[in-house]
């Protein structure tokens, strides 16, 4: 993952591998007491010898040997460093880290402190007090900017690292939460925090994930609990509303979407098809799978008796037996007559009258439509 992201950001990676017995002269460097030799004898054999400017510049950065921490520090464009195992490192090897890490600097004894060029941090493994937690972040700034700008050193990203470190993360967010290894569960959080309502928790503090909030606009997980990656949920949050757009470019001002989710309803502004043999359900209601209009005609003249019904047969192609007939519309008035339809068999409908008066009535000839519920 490091040197994906230094490839990406076109840089250098400067890797520390921890092991048991790892000290500062190993991690971070030591003074060459073989170029101090060297020099004492070379400037011993000139004449007027300032020794109390020779020995302060002995203890100068052109006389210490740098380690990986140190040059980390010292690249004039942001790096990537990379901690390995550092579980595995002596307690006392930690404070120089704690340094490191959460102020990016180093205090090196006779050399002084010696503090980053470039904002470029890494926040990475197991926080040594606590080296139970697997897993860290890397934090670099996106934009280093001269001193009076208006506009900050700015975080773009937050890498994860460690075996177990999604389960870590449960209802984290960030501007990029990724894990980096196909071992990690992972828990509901936010892979990237679009509008974050609270910025100032997102660049963390190491061993720490700022906190999720329902202010926040965010792409993420919505798992329950802790599952591994092959069962991840894929989810959408925001304050106020889920907007789609198709070839638009969501200003605010003009109602051009084509669909809208808020806390009240869901709103469509095209229309909505249910593909063949997919349904949906209101309520609690019965699955819906498919809603069409039908018409049939009776052309020939019939006749209803007086307190007596009728019936006439049409076709209608798609119409199934189990379908539900409701709002059939006639051609005209029917008069004294009632009417309802249904399916007889595959492609078959029946429109029966029904006549309560005194007299024979007739059935209006022509189109008659219903609609047919499945």
């Amino acid at each position: 993952m490091a040197y994906a992201v230094a490839d990406a950001a076109n840089t250098t990676v400067e890797r520390l591998q921890g092991y048991e017995g790892i000290n500062e002269e190993k991690a971070i460097g030591r003074f060459d007491e073989s170029l101090q030799r060297l020099c004492v004898e070379l400037r011993s054999k000139s004449a007027g010898v300032d020794w109390e400017f020779l020995q302060a510049e002995f203890h100068s950065q052109q006389f210490f040997s740098a380690g990986p921490l140190l040059r980390a520090l010292q690249f004039e464009k942001a790096s990537v460093l990379l901690i390995d195992e550092l579980d595995k490192v002596d307690h006392a090897f930690e404070p120089s880290l704690l340094e490191l890490l959460s102020v990016w600097q180093l205090s090196i004894p006779k050399l002084g402190t010696i503090q980053a060029r470039t904002r470029c941090k890494l926040r990475n493994s197991a926080r040594p007090s606590e080296r139970h937690r697997r897993g860290g972040y890397t934090e670099c700034a996106a934009s280093t900017t001269t001193p009076n700008n208006a506009v900050p050193n700015q975080a773009a990203l937050i890498l994860t690292d460690g075996a177990s470190v999604g389960g870590g993360e449960t209802l984290t967010k960030g501007r990029l939460n990724f894990s980096s290894t196909p071992e990690a569960v992972v828990s509901a959080h936010h892979f990237i925090t679009l509008l974050d309502s609270q910025p100032a928790l997102t660049k963390a503090m190491w061993g720490y994930r700022a906190p999720a909030s329902p202010n926040d606009t965010w792409i993420g997980t919505d798992v329950a609990g802790s599952v591994y990656p092959n069962a991840g949920q894929l989810a959408f949050g925001a304050p106020i509303s889920i907007t789609h757009y198709i070839r638009q470019t969501g200003d605010g001002v003009h109602a051009n979407w084509l669909e809208r989710l808020t806390a009240e309803d869901k709103t469509f502004a095209v229309p909505v098809k249910i593909n063949e043999g997919k349904s949906f359900t209101l309520g609690n209601g019965s699955p819906l799978s498919q809603m069409k209009i039908y018409r049939v005609n009776a052309t020939a003249t019939n006749h209803v008796p007086a307190h007596g019904c009728g019936d006439v047969f049409g076709e209608a192609k798609g119409l199934s037996k189990s379908d539900q007939i409701t709002s059939v519309t006639p051609p005209g008035r029917l008069g004294n007559l009632s009417l309802n339809a249904y399916p007889t068999d595959e492609g078959q409908v029946v429109l029966h009258f029904c006549n309560p008066s005194n007299s024979e009535a007739t059935v209006p000839s022509g189109s008659y439509s219903f609609l047919a519920v499945r």
